[in-house]
Order: C-alpha cells, then sequence, then structure tokens
C-alpha cells in the first residue's frame, strides 16, 4: 500500500512553481537513527530522506492517469514533518 501526498510548491530559486507528488509506503528503505536527545550545539543536522518514502518508481505506478506519468521529473523537496523522538510520525496508525 502507498498513501500519496501532494502539495503546491512556489518558486523558489532556479525551481518553477509546480505541484509535488510523495508517498508513504508501510516498510522502511532506509535504516533508522537510533532516538535521543537533539544536540543542543553545533551546526544543524542536513535534512534527511523520510524512511518511509515510496521510490519514484512506486510513486510512478501510482499515479492514475499516463499523462500525469509523462509530466512527472523527479526531484528533491525539503518539508518539515510532524516528528516525534527526531523520527516522523506516520500518516495512519496501520502503515507500522
Amino acid at each position: 500500500m502507498i498513501v500519496l501526498h501532494g502539495s503546491w510548491l512556489l518558486q523558489s530559486g532556479g525551481a518553477a512553481a509546480g505541484f509535488a507528488v510523495w508517498g508513504e509506503v508501510a516498510e522502511t528503505r532506509l535504516q533508522l537513527r537510533p532516538r535521543g536527545r537533539p544536540k543542543k550545539s553545533g551546526p544543524p543536522a542536513a535534512p534527511c530522506a523520510h524512511p518511509f518514502g515510496a521510490s519514484a518508481s512506486a510513486l510512478r505506478q501510482a499515479l492514475p492517469a499516463p499523462d500525469l506519468v509523462a509530466a512527472a521529473a523527479e526531484a528533491a523537496v525539503v518539508a518539515r514533518l510532524p516528528s516525534l523522538a527526531g523520527a516522523p510520525l506516520p500518516t495512519r496508525p496501520f502503515l507500522r
């Protein structure tokens, strides 16, 4: 199962405005970081990939129309997600 999400993105830097689609799957593709207290000093951490993020191929298969797949372009987007103890919260509890 894949849960699709989407949002309009404003033009930023050299990137054009557009609609972003991303998805969550039940199984993790990444190794989860150990949980613990966040560091209070030092430079901010770089954004991490979502541990339950769907692959680009899974997203293409989930799109309902061939025109959407043909117009799609893969890109990285940084988003703030609801989190607890340094890990993103699931969209729905049944995904975990």
